[in-house]
Order: C-alpha cells, then structure tokens, then sequence
C-alpha cells in the first residue's frame, strides 16, 4: 500500500515597551545558530529537506479542502484491516492531521492570558504572545500528539466494528481506481455549489420571496436533477469532513422542505459546469453510489468522526488547562509589562537586573535608500555602564531624518559582559528597553 499524504490543515519573545504604543520584539535564531532581536517577525526558518517518493507526492487536491486525494495501488496487499480503515479514512478526507502544531494550540492559549485577543490575530501583541507561548509548550507538544493519535485509533476501531472486511475492500478497490479518484474529485466540485444553494433557497424562504423557475429544457433538468441526487446522498459525508477538519462555519447540506427541483432552480448554470466536466462518468458514480458498501459506509461513517472530534476537543482544552497552569504566570507577567529584556538567566523572573548593555555599533537608516546616520555615540550615551538599563527610542531625535517622509528603522549591535555579541532592529517611533541579567 502506498502512504497517503495528509493535510497538515496545522522562539521566545515579548512585548517592547513604547511610550506610545507597544512594540513586538522578536528572538530570531539564524540558521548558523546567530541570535538576532528584531521588532519585525523573524523570516521563516529553511526546514530540512525531505526524501521525497512517489509514494508521498500528491496526485491532485480536493476541491474542499485542499486535502490529498490519491489513487492507491491495488496490487499492494494490506495486512491489517485497521490499515484498510485508516487507508479509507485519508482517502475520503476524514483524517485530518494526527495532532494540532505549535501555532494553534498556542492560538488556544493566547485568549487565557487577554481576553481581548480572542478575535484579533491582527493585534500587533498578538504574534510576539503566541511565539512565547509557542517557545514554552513546545517540549510538551508530545503528549497532546498522543492524545491526538488515541482519538484517530478509536475512530478507526469503531468503523472496523461496524463494516466487514469485504465492505472496506470494495470501497478501497473502488477509490484506488481512476473513476474512485474522479468520484472524490466530483464531491469536492459538488460541495460548494450545492452548499450555495441549500443556503440560497432557505434565504428565500425565511424571506417568503418566490424561487424563480428555470427555463431549461427537460434533458437538461433531468441532468441537474441526477447531480443533486448525488449530492443529498453525501450530505452525511459532506458534515463528516467538517467533522474531520473542524470546520467552523459549516455549511448546511440538506434541510427538511427542501425540494431537489429548488436546487437546482437556483443554481442550475454551475450544475451544467460540473456535468460538463464529469459526463462520462456520472453513471458510474450513480452506481456507486447505490453500492451497499458505500450506503452502509455513508450511514456509519459521520458518528464516530464527530467523537474523534470531541476528543481531540477535549485533549486540547485539557492540554491548555495543564500548560497555563505551568505557564500562565510568566506569560501575564511579560504581557502586563510590556517589556523586553535582552538577556534572562535561567530560572529567574522576567524583570531581570544588572547592568545595560554596551552598545557595540548603532546606526538609523533608510531601507529604501540604504542611507544611514551614525548614532553609536548617542546611544552609548543613553546606555551608560552606570545605568540599570538602556531605554532607545528610534526616531529623528537621534541625528535628523534620512529619508523624509518615509519610514526608517535603528539597527543596533551591543553585548552584555561575557556574552556574544547580539543585534537588534527597531522601527522608527518604537522603543525598545534594553538590560542584561546578572
């Protein structure tokens, strides 16, 4: 059996203090291993490559929901029927991925420390809180993989109770196949236009407005018809892929007092375009989709996707509750202040203490003309060994403007004693405060 790819449909830093406005400072660690603190968001990091095979290339992707779907190759034995299971859940797009990344579990969390940030990712506090977050939980991420992983397994085991083994083959046979593929495709094409006009007729009616009538001949009304007998039919498999993706704004896919003839009055033309393209195979997906197999698959299927949903539900509120209680402190601290501080020896608070920084090297520039100032000797001022700390704010003040009207950033170089030498980009009309820890 081929493997199938899934849909992965999944560095320390704080606030900056500005007397204006608060600053995200960010913790970037290059790929020779150089730290830099910047107050724009690090470049992504070149993951390592991968061995690439056949196997693992996708031939084409649903229409719903970018998730894979591959043909798979009948002449490989499966051994196990929970295999066969598995292999059925990712072909029909019921297996999302097998665990929640960094990035979403910490989008779980950030609302715990601000409840003002749960709708507002664009918040500029928010992606310097998420990639704290994200640098404090990440060796405990296995264990929300497992719970992931056990919530998979008992979907998988409760559609094996419920199918023979027989049932699976066939399905399997028939989604490996070229027309399985076409089929798969097919739904993903059907998805959004008959959601549409599930949604347009149950306007109309809320509204008592009359469903204009199309004036297509008998051949074509009875082609259109055929497509929405076939999308009702996978109404169950439609709610279960949301299911499976937790998708939040569902669409509706069938409604009590729904006729097909209203269907496809509002929305006969996209019905013609899909025909267009799956003509030939229609009949085949027809007959199909009366199988046994595939009725009993269809009838069995949406229950235990929505238990695996629920648990991984659970497993993600129960992971959040663990981490914050761990967490949560330090990440309101970081938050209420607002305040980044260059170096924090291990195990001590965020506040830090000792001297500032020595500024190395210190210039404000333009990005768009490359034109600099030099201001190492103001700021070495500001950022004397006597002080505690070191607070820079970057604008004209430091040694004029040079490039009016546009936009310019200080890029500084410092060192705290006895430690490498570190940079820090900040933009114009932020300001970032500066400290070494003991």
């Amino acid at each position: 059996m081929r493997k199938f790819l899934l849909c992965w449909l999944l560095a320390a830093a704080a606030l900056a203090q500005c007397e204006l406005a608060q600053a995200a400072t960010y913790k970037c660690v290059g790929v020779d291993g150089t730290v830099t603190y910047s107050d724009k968001a690090c470049e992504a990091s070149p993951e390592r490559p991968t061995e690439q095979t056949a196997a693992s290339s996708p031939v084409g992707l649903g229409a719903a929901r970018g998730v894979p779907v591959v043909p798979g190759d009948p002449v490989v034995p499966v051994s196990s029927y929970e295999r066969k299971i598995h292999e059925l859940l990712l072909l029909t797009q019921f297996s999302a991925r097998e665990s929640a990344g960094l990035a979403e579990a910490a989008r779980y969390l950030v609302p715990r420390v601000d409840p003002n940030l749960s709708a507002a990712p664009q918040d500029p506090r928010w992606t310097p809180l998420s990639r704290a977050i994200q640098a404090d939980i990440r060796a405990d991420m296995p264990q929300l993989g497992r719970a992931f992983a056990d919530a998979d397994q008992s979907l998988v085991r409760s559609l094996a109770s419920q199918m023979r083994e027989a049932d699976a083959d066939a399905l399997l046979s028939f989604f490996r196949s070229p027309a399985g593929v076409s089929y798969l495709q097919f739904l993903g094409d059907m998805r959004a236009t008959y959601a549409s006009a599930v949604r347009s007729v149950l306007g109309h009616l809320a509204a008592q407005t009359p469903i204009s009538q199309s004036g297509a001949s008998a051949v074509a009304m009875q082609t259109r018809l055929r497509l929405v007998a076939l999308a009702v039919d996978a109404a169950s498999l439609y709610r279960a892929q949301d299911e499976a993706h937790r998708v939040l704004d569902a669409s509706p896919y069938a409604a009590d007092g729904i006729t097909p003839e209203q269907i496809v009055a509002v929305t006969g033309p996209g019905l013609d375009g899909i025909f267009a393209r799956y003509e030939s195979a229609v009949p085949e997906f027809e007959s199909f989709n009366v199988s046994p197999p595939m009725r009993l698959f269809r009838s069995i299927v949406e229950r235990p996707v929505a238990s695996k949903a629920l648990a991984t539900e659970a497993a993600m509120n129960a992971f959040g509750e663990a981490e914050f209680e761990k967490f949560g402190t330090r990440w309101k601290v970081a938050y209420q202040r607002g305040i980044y501080y260059v170096a924090v020896t291990a195990g001590s608070d965020l506040a830090g203490s000792g001297t500032a920084p020595q500024i190395r090297h210190a210039s404000y520039m333009s990005p768009r003309t490359g034109r600099a100032f030099d201001v190492t000797h103001v700021l070495q001022s500001a950022c004397s060994r006597g002080s505690g700390a070191c607070k820079i704010a970057c604008g004209n003040q430091l040694a004029g403007d040079p490039d009016f009207g546009r936009v310019k950033y200080c890029q500084i170089a410092f060192q705290c004693s006895g430690r490498s030498p570190q940079n820090v980009t900040l933009s114009e009309g932020r300001t970032l405060t500066l400290t070494c820890a003991q």
